[in-house]
């Protein structure tokens, strides 16, 4: 598929979107794309989407730009409230036209077959009176079946939050959080839009010398945060407790760094082997690591067995301490905040502790924001 066509054919025409994101980000997700997209204004946000608008050409040059965001569509419905299964079918009609009408100049879309995929929370068709999306979908929207189990080249989100519900249109080939590089499958991985949020928290409104100094993740796993913060162009600093995790840490960023039709560096490989090492976050902060950021997630117990956890956290707020009296700041997701908060008081209280939860696997881990008190 040629995944600009669309909007290149749009140009500096007005356009509506739909912006989706991890729940409890919206702001971080929306505050980035005002700040790339020239012209972006954001008219609804909502727990997991906004809704936005701006010319279809800025949107198309900002694809690889925006990090925090897991998918961006066009809208073509919506959002409105439906309360019974005719409003739908009204909804998806409109849907329909609208999906038409933009891709009838795409000559790779254009006569495709559609997909639906939905996302439905407390959706009000299981209410009552209940009434069968699929059938609606299939009628009203080229045949399109909510069991199918690939997207096709016109794939239309179906955003469901109780009795308001809207329609998107996909513009690219996949997902902004899909990203184009293939990262490691590991057990407890995070997610690369969450790994870039946590990293904007911690790098906001931070003094430029403070950044020139670099991040640091003491439990790196398979490198999603460092490898965002490369991308951002940031010096990096990681370890982990687990070998394994540090090779494929260092493979990550060496094949991040090499251009694609070049071989290794050779002085990019000693590098990370002297950034990305072995060290027990228990120990305490690693001498040699100047970074004065630091970004992390903290492994979880559903995840990651913990042994010693009490220990862990002890000397996760001692290297947050550290870091903050230095200037720095501290984005950490946890799923143990209490605890962690009660060891980071009793060895700082002096610092500005800031907790949001957002919604991850099915639970509500905290990111925890820690920095200086500010001066008043």
């Amino acid at each position: 598929m040629k995944t600009t066509t669309l909007l290149q054919s749009l140009g500096a025409t007005k356009v509506r979107f739909a912006g989706y994101f991890t729940k409890g980000l919206g702001d971080v997700a929306s505050d980035e794309l005002i700040a790339i997209v020239p012209g972006a204004v954001i008219i609804e946000l909502s727990e997991r989407y906004f809704i936005g608008a701006c010319s279809a050409s800025a949107l198309d040059a900002a694809r690889d730009y925006l990090r925090t965001i897991d998918d961006l569509r066009l809208l073509v419905a919506g959002p409105t409230r439906v309360l019974d299964a005719h409003a739908f079918a009204t909804l998806c009609s409109v849907a329909a036209k609208e999906t038409r009408r933009f891709v009838e100049d795409d000559p790779d879309r254009v006569g495709a077959s559609w997909s639906v995929t939905v996302s439905a929370r407390t959706p009000i068709w299981r209410e009552k009176m209940p009434w069968d999306p699929a059938r609606i979908i299939s009628t009203s929207l080229n045949g399109a079946d909510t069991q199918a189990r690939s997207r096709s080249a016109v794939d239309l989100r179906l955003q469901v939050e109780g009795d308001t519900m809207h329609l998107s249109l996909n513009i690219w080939d996949r997902p902004l959080g899909k990203r184009a590089e293939k990262p490691p499958q590991r057990l407890g991985a995070l997610r690369p839009t969450v790994a870039a949020a946590l990293l904007r928290l911690a790098v906001t409104n931070i003094d430029p010398a403070i950044l020139n100094d670099g991040v640091y993740d003491p439990f790196c796993g398979t490198g999603t945060i460092v490898a965002e913060a490369r991308e951002a162009g940031l010096q990096v600093y990681a370890s982990d407790i687990d070998p394994a995790a540090v090779a494929i840490c260092r493979d990550r960023l060496l094949q991040q760094a090499t251009p694609p039709s070049g071989a290794p560096n050779e002085t990019e490989r000693q590098t990370l082997e002297r950034k990305i090492f072995l060290h027990d976050a228990r120990q305490g902060f690693p001498q040699g690591v100047m970074a004065r950021i630091l970004v992390a997630n903290l492994p979880w117990g559903k995840q990651v067995q913990i042994a010693r956890r009490s220990d862990l956290l002890k000397g996760v707020a001692t290297m947050i301490a550290r870091v903050v009296r230095k200037g720095g700041s501290c984005a950490l997701l946890t799923a143990h905040e209490k605890e962690l908060l009660s060891h980071l008081r009793a060895i700082a209280n002096d610092v500005h502790v800031e907790v949001r939860h957002i919604g991850l696997l099915g639970q509500s881990p905290a990111v925890v924001l820690v920095r200086q008190e500010p001066r008043i």
